[in-house]
């Protein structure tokens, strides 16, 4: 998966919507794949507005967001039902509260592509699900989303393809 979001080096040859990945500028690359990875890390305190707001910097937002910025990165917390946490800092939140940031942010880059390893890891049975449909409206809206999952029972539930990887192969 880190091969495709073009963050390691991979052998061969890796195309996402037919064009070579390795073609693609870093912006090109960033519209297109939004990446969602496993582990909730933030290492600043900003708030969870700014950290969502991120997701919009391939779109070429800046430090004054657009009024399409702002509708994205609102949608994206409405979404994730983190809207009430948007003034607090990220630094503060609960594990699972991380894991809707990070995916809200995701979701504001609107890219085409989305790759989500473990994307339901660390969330209480409910938010599993909520974010599980929200990677699903995301496939049926804007193109495609792969996830790594462990729960094989969630993965046929919801998914249209699926791949089990045993010992690398």
């Amino acid at each position: 998966m880190r091969a495709v979001a073009g963050l390691i080096p991979s052998s061969g040859e890796i195309a996402v919507g037919g064009a070579p990945l390795a073609k693609l500028s870093l912006q090109e690359r960033a519209r297109t794949i939004g990446y969602l990875p496993q582990g909730h890390l933030f290492h600043w305190p900003l708030t969870v507005f700014d950290i969502v707001a991120l997701g919009r910097l391939p779109r070429g937002a800046g430090a004054d967001l657009s009024e399409a910025d702002r509708a994205a990165v609102t949608t994206a917390m409405e979404q994730t039902g983190i809207v009430e946490c948007a003034a607090r800092a990220v630094t503060t939140l609960s594990g699972g509260e991380r894991a809707r940031v990070a995916m809200a942010r995701v979701l504001a880059t609107e890219a085409p592509l989305i790759l989500a390893d473990e994307p339901t890891a660390s969330l209480d049975l409910h938010y599993q699900f909520a974010v599980i449909e929200m990677l699903r409206r995301h496939a049926n809206s804007f193109g495609a989303v792969v996830a790594v999952l462990h729960d094989l029972s969630l993965a046929a539930r919801h998914a249209d393809r699926i791949v089990i990887i045993d010992g690398g192969r």
